[in-house]
This record gives structure tokens, C-alpha cells and sequence, in this order.
């Protein structure tokens, strides 16, 4: 009988001689696979941060990692942002992004095809599919894009109707407006938890609103009375320009060291989205929350113009745009006016600050920079000095970023908006509605 404990001889395994090998083995592929779905596609991740800047902050810092086969996710201020992409069925291609949630909410597939087309990805669309555009397709694509404008042109046309108030009475930019805005954002994502967000919108927005607003209004009548009133005499010249943007910065650096450094966010307010029609398989949507901005956006305006157009202090803002020293000689009282200017300026940035809250739902001490250089830019569109011409500057300045991003190029939307600036400025300097030159002098008796 060969003895199996010297060397050369095998003896019997038993079940429990196979577990003492497999286990080892199935420890080590288990092993494995975790770190190969830990290893995250470097260019996965990177689209994934894209879309997490354009989608939720740009501003804030993002981590990603690999959430699963073909998903990576995006996380940064509290927000999780999952991007899956596409498999064999695509190619060898790894960037084809297929679908978006946020906080576990799927991104709607008309928001992802814009998406794509803005990031300038390549459309999710499997190597078997060859068809054809649908009829119609691009009609739903334009559609979408107008309502799209028409959505952040009622946001630049709000604050570029403050400008230029204050322009037409002052011959002053006040580019403060714009950290007015990010004020009004501020308390409105402050101020909404307390109110109750378990309420319908209809009961706690409008006090929400009216504060910012009441805040906004008061920022403004409080600038006009302790800084550009006294600098009426320098009207026209680059000193209350200087003060406009220090006072900007001031604000701003005093809601960071006073409130919070950091992103608010705040829950979908009216998440539902209403469908109008489908197009050669693309669905044409508006936001509730873009509707109720569009319509509030159309009473201010008619608000606005039914105001300078009928009223006493419409009539004697007039006076003070046209002639500023004839005004005050002719008994009108142009310090009452220019506060008006003020006072009304602060309280439309507020309300735009926030709108932008409520449809965005996040916000911090900067988010309100880029927006006031829009807003200049349509003021200066429209025509600084001229309200209604404001108006109708914001709007096409919105409708022509959303085209600018479909069919052109969604990553230098910025360089193509401030490019239209300085040639308006250079070809036309009073702008599509504007006044004539002689309107723009700066004589306006802030005193």
C-alpha cells in the first residue's frame, strides 16, 4: 500500500478539499470584479463632470467615481448626478451618453437630446440604426429651443429692465444690480424651508417672492441714497461705474463672509412638465416653472410700460430722461425719481434672484455675475435709457444664446453673447430701441 504522506503520491481530495480551493479563487474574482467596477473610464468621468456643471453647478467640486457597469457618478454640494452610458450595441465609442438622473430623478429625454447637443456628445444612437431624420424633427428641435430662450430671456430682460431704469434717469450703469439679484436668490433658498415646502407653491411663493422684492427694493433705495447720490455731480464719467462694480463685489463678499460660502439648493418647486406636442419623434415640453415665469415676466412688462406711459411719475420719469435740468425747472422733483428708479431697479433684480432660485434650485455668492453681463448686454441691445426697448433686448438676447447653443456651438455661447455686445457698441451704440445721442448725456440732477 503506497504511503500518500510521502511526496510523489496523491491521495483522495474530499468535498472539503475542493471548497479549501474554490473558495480562495471565488474570494479572489470577487475581489477583482469590485476593483474593475471601481475603475472609472477617464473620459466617462470626465463627460460626467461636464454634464454635472451644466446640469447642477459649475461652480461647485465634483468627485467622480464608477457607480456600476457603464454608470458614473458626479458628487458635489450635497447633489449626485449618475450618467450612463452606452454599450456594444454603440460601437467602440465609450461617450455616448444615454440617459441622466439627478438626486435619482431621471433627466426627460428632450432635456438630455439638448444636453447632448450643447456638450457637443455624440447623439445616442445605436450603430443598426441608420433611419433617417424624421419628418418634423427639426421644427420640435427649433420649438424647444425658442422656449428655451424665451425662458432665460425673461430672466436677462428682467435685470436689463433695471439697468436701464436707472440709466434713463441717472446716466449711471449700475452693475450692482446683478449681487442684488444674488441676494434676493439667497433669501429666497433661505427662506423657503421655513416657510414650509410641504405647502403648495401657491401659498408659500408669493410672501417668498414679496420679500425679495421688499429686499431687493430697499438694496437699491439704499445705494441710490449713500453712494450715487453722491456722485450726481460725476454722472457720465467712470467714477460711478467704479463705485457700481466695488458695491457689487462688497455685497457679494459680505454675503459669503455673513450668510454662507456655500451652495443652497432647494427641491423641484413644480416639477411637473407640461407636453405640447411631438414632432418627428421629439417631444416638445415647458416646465410649470418656466410657464409661471414667462407669465409673470409679461404682467411686470405690461406693469412697466402701462406705468411710464399713463402715469404722473411715468410722465415726469420721462421728463428726467429727455431733459434732466428742464425737468427740475419745470417743478419736477428729480431726486423723488431717480429713488424711484433705485428702489423699483432693486426690487426687479430681487425678484429675478429669485426666479432663478426657484427654476434652478441652487445658488451662491456668485450666481449672480454672469447674469448682471447678460443683463448689460441686453440693456445695451435694447437701448440703455429705454425700458421697454430692455424688455425686447433680454428676449433676443435669449432666444439668440438657445440658437446660438442648438446649431452652432453650446460651449462659446459666453464669447458669442459679449462678441454681440461690442459690435452693438461700435455699430450701434444706442442700441435696436434705443434714444437718440443726445439722451445719453449725463446731466440728470441725482441732487
Amino acid at each position: 500500500m503506497p504511503d500518500v504522506s510521502r511526496p510523489g503520491f496523491d491521495r483522495p481530495t474530499t468535498v472539503a478539499d475542493d471548497a479549501a480551493v474554490i473558495r480562495p479563487a471565488l474570494l479572489l474574482l470577487a475581489l477583482l470584479g469590485a476593483l474593475l467596477l471601481g475603475c472609472t473610464d477617464p473620459e466617462q468621468a470626465r463627460i460626467c463632470g461636464r454634464v454635472f456643471g451644466a446640469v447642477v453647478s459649475d461652480t461647485a467640486a465634483v468627485e467622480t467615481r464608477a457607480a456600476g457597469e457603464r454608470v458614473v457618478e458626479a458628487r458635489g454640494e450635497g447633489r449626485v448626478l449618475a450618467c450612463r452610458f452606452a454599450d456594444a450595441a454603440y460601437g467602440a465609442r465609450r461617450d455616448v451618453l444615454l440617459g441622466v438622473t439627478v438626486d435619482g430623478a431621471p433627466l426627460r429625454e428632450t432635456a438630455l437630446y439638448l444636453l447632448q447637443r450643447e456638450l457637443d456628445l455624440p447623439i445616442a444612437a445605436p450603430e443598426a440604426e441608420a433611419a433617417p431624420e424624421p419628418a418634423g424633427f427639426q421644427a420640435a428641435l427649433l420649438a424647444q429651443r425658442v422656449l428655451d430662450g424665451l425662458t432665460i430671456g425673461g430672466l436677462y430682460a428682467l435685470l436689463a429692465l433695471a439697468i436701464s431704469l436707472v440709466y434713463g434717469a441717472t446716466a449711471i450703469v449700475n452693475l450692482a444690480f446683478a449681487e442684488i439679484l444674488m441676494i434676493g436668490g439667497m433669501a429666497t433658498l433661505m427662506l423657503a424651508p421655513l416657510f414650509g415646502l410641504a405647502l403648495p407653491p401657491l401659498l408659500w411663493l408669493p410672501p417668498v417672492a414679496a420679500l425679495a422684492v421688499g429686499i431687493g427694493a430697499a438694496y437699491g433705495w439704499a445705494g441710490h441714497r449713500l453712494v450715487f447720490r453722491r456722485l450726481a455731480s460725476r454722472a457720465g464719467t467712470v467714477a460711478p461705474l467704479v463705485a457700481a462694480l466695488f458695491l457689487g463685489i462688497a455685497l457679494q463678499n459680505a454675503v459669503r463672509a455673513l450668510l454662507t460660502p456655500n451652495l443652497l439648493t432647494l427641491q423641484p418647486v413644480a416639477p411637473a412638465v407640461l407636453p405640447l406636442y411631438t414632432g418627428g419623434g421629439f417631444e416638445v415640453t415647458l416646465p410649470v416653472s418656466e410657464l409661471g415665469l414667462l407669465g409673470v415676466t409679461a404682467v411686470i412688462a405690461a406693469a412697466i410700460a402701462w406705468t411710464l406711459l399713463r402715469t404722473r411719475h411715468g410722465r415726469a420719469y420721462r421728463a428726467c430722461v429727455a431733459d434732466g435740468r428742464a425737468a427740475a425747472l419745470m417743478g419736477i422733483d428729480t431726486v423723488r425719481v431717480t429713488a424711484a428708479s433705485f428702489a423699483a431697479g432693486g426690487g426687479l433684480a430681487g425678484f429675478s434672484g429669485a426666479a432663478v432660485a426657484v427654476l434652478y434650485g441652487t445658488g451662491d455668492f456668485y450666481m449672480g455675475t454672469a447674469l448682471g453681463f447678460h443683463a448689460l448686454t441686453a440693456a445695451v441691445l435694447g437701448g440703455l435709457g429705454n425700458p421697454l426697448g430692455a424688455l425686447a433686448g433680454g428676449v433676443a438676447l435669449g432666444l439668440f444664446e438657445a440658437l446660438w447653443a442648438s446649431y452652432i456651438d453650446g460651449a462659446s455661447v459666453g464669447i458669442a453673447s459679449f462678441a454681440l455686445l461690442i459690435l452693438t457698441l461700435i455699430f450701434r451704440p444706442e442700441g435696436l430701441f434705443g434714444f437718440a445721442p443726445t439722451a445719453l448725456e449725463a446731466d440728470r440732477h441725482l441732487r
